[in-house]
């Protein structure tokens, strides 16, 4: 955000010291904990050292900063937070490690693994620079200026009622929450279209709304915080912690399709969409972190909780009495969760290291086999069979279901093969970068669109492994929200020509 900081070069120096210090403290603790082949650490460190420049480079995407981050989180810190603060994570990973034995050797080779995956997208990223790249300016053609002048505020009200309604039905008819099975068996497509809305439908019109504020110029500062209000609503309407990546796009295609004007994003107004959206989050994560101990520890919902003490075991009253702890929890404590979540949840290296734990059994046969995974309320998924990872979730309910995930670089070396994972990742980030370009063309060159679907195209990516024959709806979804924006361009532009 160089052109907030100008006039601010002391606060840029600072951040960026502050950043390289971090980043040297933590390195200076992981050679120091490793305890494989210290050449190996500083390799992989070398590389994700480079992947943060390459993110930030002038001509990246969309795509390459969230995907990019994510990966980073997932690989270097996760790993070596890990294993450098042992009193505070056990030297565990908690996400499952499966048959991994913890030896030198393991870790190197876990560490090699890693580095070939993103090796084979920072090189998508500089081949697709040979291909396509975002113009350096944008000139935009007349459209609808006059009817979205006119009708904005109808606009708004509409959409400020959709939005209440979505979260409201999610809530009350459980159609999506995560980690639980919905008991909703209603019309597919009236669920579907809920699914897609709570997803990125809603937060695709706040792109399309936010998008035609700044490029008529009409837009107040305080425009964007009711597109931050949607993700917050939306996401824990679903049980969900990740409001923060949809809101995070939104924020960054702001500050991109804000340097097209003359009026840009000041400091001022980045503090307070930054300060608003981190607010949301930590409510978002304390009001959710409470309804899914319920959910994942007590299995009640709810619609139905049983009453009849005579046929609770000894066993559910000492879970019962769990729960009541749990439910109290503090502030402190909450926060020390955070700080859980923040380190452990991220998605990478734990399942490169479950991976790597089987060498005998991968090959490009599991990759095809793993296509053939569906939906069991009642077993565990495809990945947590085959490398034998332990559930951590208490199936206490019938309701809860929660699956381990692979992310694609531990999904890729199924095949056992780095080169077949250097080359997939090639094409496959080759490909989310199209898409992310076909919808900023078909939006009518609305970089905050084109930054959700790159953010959105990253998430699953770095999320990927439970139901991967699946991965069709999503991209469905997506081609139908571009489709979705490009009409609507289309018939107000139309409309207003008439």
């Amino acid at each position: 955000m160089s052109h907030i900081l100008k006039e601010n070069k002391k606060i840029l120096k600072f951040l960026r010291i502050i950043l390289i210090f971090l980043f040297l403290f933590l390195s200076f603790k992981g050679i120091n904990s490793y305890v494989g082949n210290k050449l190996y650490y500083v390799i992989f460190t070398i590389v994700n050292f480079y992947l943060l420049y390459f993110i930030f480079r002038k001509k990246n995407f969309f795509f390459d900063v969230f995907f990019g981050l994510l990966i980073f989180l997932g690989f270097w810190f996760k790993f070596t937070a890990t294993i450098s603060f042992t009193p505070f994570v056990k030297g565990q990973f908690n996400e499952g490690v499966g048959e991994f034995d913890y030896k030198p050797s393991s870790f190197d080779e876990v560490l090699l693994i890693s580095c070939v995956g993103l090796l084979g997208f920072i090189v998508a990223g500089h081949l697709r620079e040979f291909i396509i790249n975002y113009p350096k300016k944008i000139k935009f053609e007349p459209t609808y200026e006059k009817f979205f002048l006119n009708y904005r505020n109808y606009i708004w009200i509409l959409y400020l009622i959709l939005i209440l309604s979505v979260a409201f039905i999610n809530i009350k008819f459980q159609i999506y929450q995560r980690g639980l099975v919905s008991p909703v068996e209603g019309n597919f497509i009236f669920v579907s279209i809920i699914k897609w809305l709570l997803l990125f439908g809603l937060t695709s019109l706040s792109t399309w709304i936010l998008y035609n504020e700044i490029k008529f110029k009409t837009s107040n500062i305080y425009i964007p915080l009711l597109a931050f209000f949607e993700t917050f609503l939306s996401y824990s309407s679903m049980l969900s912690r990740g409001m923060i990546f949809n809101s995070g796009s939104i924020f960054f295609g702001i500050y991109k399709f804000s340097k097209l004007f003359k009026k840009k994003m000041t400091i001022l107004n980045s503090f307070l969409y930054l300060f608003f959206i981190f607010i949301l989050f930590y409510l978002s994560v304390i009001s959710v972190n409470h309804i899914r101990a319920k959910y994942f520890y007590s299995g009640e919902s709810f619609n139905s909780t049983k009453t009849d003490n005579s046929t609770k075991t000894e066993a559910t009253g000492e879970v019962s009495q769990q729960i009541e702890k749990e439910m109290q929890i503090n502030v402190n404590q909450q926060n020390m969760e955070i700080v859980y979540l923040a380190i452990n949840r991220w998605v990478g290296i734990d399942a490169v290291m479950a991976v790597n734990s089987k060498k005998e059994i991968l090959g490009i046969n599991l990759i095809k086999n793993s296509f053939n995974e569906r939906f069991s309320r009642y077993s565990n998924s495809f990945y947590e069979e085959t490398f034998e990872i332990k559930n951590t979730y208490k199936k206490v309910d019938n309701n809860v279901k929660g699956n381990t995930l692979t992310g694609i670089v531990a999904f890729l070396f199924y095949s056992g093969s780095l080169l077949i994972l250097f080359f997939l990742m090639i094409l496959i980030c080759l490909f989310a970068c199209f898409i992310e370009y076909l919808a900023f063309k078909l939006s009518g060159k609305n970089l905050i669109f084109a930054a959700l679907i790159g953010q959105i195209i990253a998430f699953r990516l770095t999320n990927f492994g439970y139901l991967p024959h699946q991965s069709y709806l999503l991209f469905s979804a997506i081609f139908l929200s571009i489709f979705m924006i490009y009409i609507l361009n289309m018939l107000l532009k139309n409309f207003e020509d008439n």
